[in-house]
């Protein structure tokens, strides 16, 4: 019964020792990387400026087209692309189109802005029209 004791408190050293090596602990209660927080870019606000493409409102069409911004470190758009077709190429289009015109705050690290990638999730639905989601994290584009 005491070797049993025994090799549960190497176990138990042996993790402790384990984990502080694998998360950088020193007893500090301070994370090894002390890697600056990271805040996304923001869209600003505007009205959607996307339009929903009257062929397929006509046809009672709705779709989710989801769009990859690069925002530049002044909140500019540098490229677009579709990051996930709806299977319209009309609704595709008017999603490039009208994201090319939101505007952004830029993304930090810490204190310093950087570019960085966001994935824009827009809707064409029929009650309401074409609307821009709330953009999501793609990473950084200087990783």
């Amino acid at each position: 019964m005491e070797r049993t004791t025994q090799i549960g408190a190497w176990i138990r050293v042996f993790t402790t020792v384990l984990l502080t090596a694998c998360t950088g602990g020193g007893g500090d209660g301070e994370n090894a990387s002390n890697a600056p927080a990271i805040e996304e870019p923001k869209l600003m606000p505007d009205p959607t400026p996307v339009k929903y493409p009257p062929v397929l409102w006509d046809q009672g069409v709705e779709g989710e087209t989801e769009v990859l911004v690069e925002v530049s470190e002044v909140g500019d758009i540098v490229n677009t692309s579709v990051a996930q077709t709806s299977g319209y190429a009309e609704f595709d289009s008017a999603a490039l189109e009208g994201v090319r015109r939101l505007r952004f705050t830029p993304g930090k690290r810490g204190d310093k802005p950087v570019a960085m990638r966001v994935r824009i999730p827009v809707r064409f639905a029929r009650d309401s029209s074409a609307t821009v989601g709330t953009p999501r994290s793609a990473g950084t584009r200087n990783d």
